[in-house]
């Protein structure tokens, strides 16, 4: 599909020495759609348990009218089963049908996705997919890393034009680290509201270029890039911002770049991991050149 390439990651490193999920552990654990045709039992388990997004999981019909479908709707779920039949994990997910030529066509709102109801999709093929949650339902550590690895192969083989992606929130980080709020707030900065839309992705960016973000970690640690970042997106926060983190197509080039932020330490070693529509949009090169990430005010960007 045209455009997917340009932004989808092109990071080069060596893969050898990348950490994998112990091989056990993602034989043992099998991946599972749940439809609205599943066994009720397996969608009770996912009611109440989404704690990224309360919206849309509080009753079995909640999860019917906005969150479960199947290959042929608009919305699914899928989830790692462990030997004794228990679900590990579950993710969400969200498909767009028009077409994506950057980053910044892609689902940009999660308040659309939890308030509208699924809808079956005959014949139309997805150009996006979107995780826009995921949540932990058992007690196997890595459940959701293998959950990540084995539905990027799934849905690579079933859709191999349509973009993978997230809509992930900017929350605030445990302990006494500074939040997202925090530094989009800082008193040296210029006002937020004074930023025009451009500017205001480059503060977040400034952000996210500290890597200090933990759903940061968890996607680029599994080999996504930062695509592109979405203004006034999440329900919650005060700015509301969420981000796009874009899978490849690509397992090796997956690795590779989860190797690169594994070793990545911040600021300008981050940026083959970002987008170059984004890196152009904000001027990352400038931005990092500077220390904009720790003391150059908003208004330097300019």
């Amino acid at each position: 599909m045209n455009g997917v390439e340009s932004f989808n990651g092109a990071v080069q490193a060596t893969i050898t020495q990348v950490p994998k999920s112990p091989t056990g552990l993602f034989e043992s654990l099998e991946l599972v759609e749940i439809t609205r045709e599943s066994p009720l039992s397996d969608i009770e388990v996912l009611v109440g348990q989404d704690a990224v997004h309360a919206t849309g999981v509080q009753s079995v019909e909640d999860l019917l009218t906005y969150r479960l479908g199947g290959h042929d709707y608009n919305r699914s779920c899928f989830a790692v089963r462990n030997e004794a039949g228990k679900l590990q994990s579950a993710i969400y997910l969200h498909k767009t049908y028009a077409p994506v030529a950057s980053p910044r066509d892609l689902a940009g709102n999660v308040r659309d996705i939890l308030s509208t109801p699924a809808a079956q999709m005959v014949d139309a093929i997805p150009t996006s997919i979107i995780f826009y949650s995921i949540t932990r339902l058992g007690t196997v550590k890595g459940a959701g890393e293998v959950l990540v690895r084995k539905l990027h192969e799934h849905l690579t083989a079933t859709y191999p034009n349509a973009v993978l992606s997230t809509l992930s929130p900017l929350r605030q980080p445990a302990g006494d680290k500074p939040g997202i709020d925090n530094h989009l707030a800082a008193p040296h900065r210029q006002a937020w509201d004074g930023l025009d839309d451009a500017h205001r992705r480059a503060r977040v960016l400034e952000f996210l270029l500290q890597k200090r973000e933990g759903v940061q970690a968890f996607h680029m640690g599994n080999g996504a890039i930062i695509g592109d970042i979405k203004l006034d997106a999440d329900m919650i926060g005060c700015n509301r911002v969420m981000v796009n983190y874009v899978y490849n197509k690509s397992a090796e080039r997956l690795r590779s770049n989860a190797l690169a932020f594994r070793n990545a330490a911040a600021g300008a070693d981050l940026l083959p991991l970002v987008s170059p529509f984004l890196i152009h949009e904000t001027n990352a090169g400038r931005m990092v050149r500077m220390g904009a990430a720790e003391q150059a005010p908003a208004a330097a960007l300019r």
